[in-house]
């Protein structure tokens, strides 16, 4: 049997390294609780569990909890907990937004002839950095952002598509000219 919930739930934003994160802060009085799933949405309709923490017992005294969204999508990000109890019984928190600032990167010098670079980025959301000419052939793939840029010299002149793809699945092209 669950006593009240007279806990709280809310929504931070923390920088660490460059990286933007959402995350929770839960904490209140709960007797029987077994663990906490923490919830995101961002279509209204379907909630994804990000991970789960387990309770960490009966208490008459606050309990702080904490959680990062390591990924957290661009847009507005809707967080909740699912608070199970040992019985198998659950409730909900109320939901809470946190707004992810969509960034847009400058790809420089564009007409490039020799090094492009890239600039704000956050590097430790890129998961692949590609550079591909118009008919899909790739002249550069990287598992990370490019910090000292892409040697182009030997890529033939014309149009090219720098696709920017985060961990988080959010990718961004942008059209780059090669010209020696």
């Amino acid at each position: 049997m669950s006593a009240s919930t007279s806990g709280t739930f809310a929504t931070l934003c923390r920088r660490r390294k460059r990286v933007f994160g959402a995350g929770y802060l839960a904490n209140g009085f709960r007797k029987n609780t077994s663990h906490f799933e923490v919830q995101r949405n961002q279509d209204g309709e379907h909630w994804n569990v990000l991970g789960t923490q387990k309770a960490r017992g009966e208490s008459q005294s606050l309990i702080n909890y904490r959680f990062v969204d390591e990924y957290p999508l661009r847009g507005i990000n809707y967080y909740r907990l699912k608070m199970m109890d040992k019985d198998d019984t659950f409730t909900y928190t109320r939901a809470q937004s946190v707004e992810m600032a969509r960034g847009t990167a400058i790809v420089y010098p564009n007409p490039v002839a020799e090094t492009l670079y890239l600039k704000n980025v956050e590097a430790t959301l890129v998961r692949e950095v590609v550079l591909q000419d118009l008919r899909g052939v790739v002249f550069f793939r990287s598992s990370d952002c490019p910090a000292r840029g892409i040697n182009v010299r030997k890529v033939t002149k014309g149009t090219y598509l720098l696709t920017v793809i985060e961990h988080s699945g959010f990718a961004r092209s942008y059209k780059v000219i090669i010209g020696h």
